[in-house]
């Protein structure tokens, strides 16, 4: 199977995911975590505007907390909404 990596599914999985959360279920905070020392996965959620939070350093690993609030979410809508998003989040009682 070919690699997949770096074509962005991933970020693409976390920003459907998070407009699921806020919209959908009415979620006003997301938490993510990752290894810090996986940097694609701290990415991704830094790019979706997480911001990190919280370290916390166990004997075999560091893992960072990652958050979102809905307002923060909702002001980074009015840069970046792609076309075709599957939620009209202009209308999302609709």
């Amino acid at each position: 199977m070919p690699d997949r990596r770096g074509i962005g599914l991933a970020g693409e999985a976390v920003d459907a995911a998070i407009a699921y959360a806020f919209v959908a279920a009415g979620l006003k905070r997301i938490v993510g975590v990752a290894q810090l020392a996986n940097r694609s996965s701290c990415r991704v959620m830094e790019r979706a505007g997480m911001v990190l939070e919280r370290v916390v350093v166990r004997p075999d690993r560091q893992l960072g907390f990652y958050v979102l609030m809905r307002a923060d979410w909702r002001r980074r809508l009015n840069v970046r909404v792609k076309p075709g998003f599957p939620v009209d989040l202009a209308n999302p009682s609709a």
